[in-house]
């Protein structure tokens, strides 16, 4: 706090002296550049006054008339030689060649206030007109004056510096926490500090961090579970197939060994993808593809799919668009793994749902299959995450197909959700914004 302060009183201090020298300096050539013109035009007539009482005489007389003359002025007045005048005044050849020239010359008293100074017409003497002023302020009070002030300046300042400083060891304590592994710390602001954006920050940051370290260890946690049923399948049908003596018993071990590998590719493939996805947003362009056409793709490679497993699904299109916007390739993937999952679970039929809803590009997948319970909704979109039911892998896939839906309908701000469907089974909705 005390480097803080010093580093921002100095610099406080700093400027105040140089907006004071400024200042001062602007005000010194102002009043001697702009009063000087006001002061001889107010008394010009007095010189001229005077000059025309004593021209009327002869110039002997003329000091004895204006010993006269000088009890009617309430300021010192004297008439000297132009010499004297220029002594007396301490006046430079410039100011002396204008006295010369019978112009009125004004000189700043160092005390305080001004002398004008006129030569009289056709005499070698010279009018002083003295006017005395205040005398400038003494060096001591001065100081005093500017010792108040910088005391005033370090006032405010430890007023502003202390809730400041506070805040910022919060910010410093909370981030200490955070590197030592602790991420459920948030920091509590005031929403008048200056740092309480910066506070806000630094606590969404943070959750993020807890949240992804959770879901991180989540995913390890279902890896390993994942990857361990496959593995001990392969184990085990390799030890049975290096007992077995019949090459009829060896090919089919090997066949489940195959199966089994395939399975872990899958599995590695998904992971993959679900890893890339989790990184960040990408940067993605967003297109403008015909919808009839690009959906009309999607469906013929997902039935491809589905003849594979001898399954007879009809699947049923109703685009009500022409063209949509989005990035092709990612949301490609999320529509074929909602397609996919209705394919999977459904008995007879799917419908496929595409239209405009109050500024959104909407996508919903029907299928008659046994539904979703409300309680199984949210959990379905995590990774490996798959209802009770089907955890014996008799329906297929890893859990992993709508947690990557999540993620590329969150790129192009939108959501996925589960309800039910007109047939009878599950509905997953696709939503995005019209403008991505």
């Amino acid at each position: 706090m005390v480097k803080l302060f010093l580093k921002m009183y100095g610099f406080l201090i700093v400027t105040l002296g140089i907006s004071f020298y400024i200042q001062t300096e602007v005000i010194h050539y102002y009043s001697t550049s702009q009063t000087g013109s006001v002061v001889e035009g107010r008394f010009s007539p007095t010189f001229f006054l005077v000059e025309e009482t004593l021209r009327a005489l002869p110039q002997e007389v003329w000091p004895a008339r204006f010993a006269d003359l000088r009890k009617g002025f309430l300021n010192p007045v004297y008439l000297e030689s132009l010499g004297e005048v220029r002594k007396r005044l301490s006046m430079n050849d410039e100011r002396f060649a204008r006295l010369e020239s019978e112009k009125i010359v004004l000189i700043w008293r160092e005390e305080g206030g001004f002398f004008l100074a006129k030569r009289l017409q056709g005499s070698n003497l010279g009018l002083i007109m003295e006017f005395p002023g205040p005398r400038s302020m003494d060096t001591t009070v001065f100081t005093i004056n500017w010792v108040i002030e910088f005391i005033f300046v370090a006032a405010l300042l430890i007023f502003w510096v202390r809730p400041f400083w506070r805040d910022l060891m919060k910010l410093h304590h909370a981030a200490e926490k955070a590197g030592d592994g602790h991420f459920n710390i948030q920091v509590e602001m005031k929403k008048g500090s200056p740092l309480f954006q910066f506070a806000q920050t630094f606590n969404d940051m943070t959750q993020r961090i807890g949240d992804l370290l959770k879901a991180h260890k989540s995913l390890t946690n279902s890896v390993s579970h994942e990857l361990r049923t496959p593995l001990a399948r392969l184990r085990f049908s390799q030890h049975l197939g290096q007992e077995e003596h019949t090459i009829e018993g060896k090919d089919r071990y090997l066949s489940l060994m195959e199966r089994d590998i395939n399975e872990l590719d899958e599995l590695s493939t998904e992971l993959l993808t679900y890893a890339k996805l989790e990184r960040g947003t990408p940067e993605i362009a967003h297109l403008k593809i015909p919808a009839r056409t690009w959906f009309k793709d999607i469906v013929s490679h997902a039935e491809e799919a589905v003849l594979s497993e001898n399954k007879n699904i009809q699947v049923t299109t109703d685009i009500g668009i022409e063209e949509l916007t989005c990035e092709p390739r990612y949301m490609g993937r999320a529509v074929s793994n909602l397609l996919r999952n209705a394919l999977r679970y459904a008995r007879s039929q799917v419908g496929i749902v595409v239209q405009k809803e109050t500024g959104y590009f909407v996508v919903h997948v029907d299928d008659d299959g046994p539904g979703i319970p409300l309680a199984e909704r949210e959990r379905l979109f995590e990774p490996f995450a798959r209802m009770d039911h089907s955890r014996d892998r008799s329906t297929g896939g890893f859990g992993m197909g709508l947690a990557i839906v999540k993620q590329i309908a969150a790129w192009h701000g939108g959501t996925a959700v589960i309800s039910d469907s007109a047939l009878g089974g599950a509905r997953l909705t696709l939503k995005w914004p019209l403008t991505t």
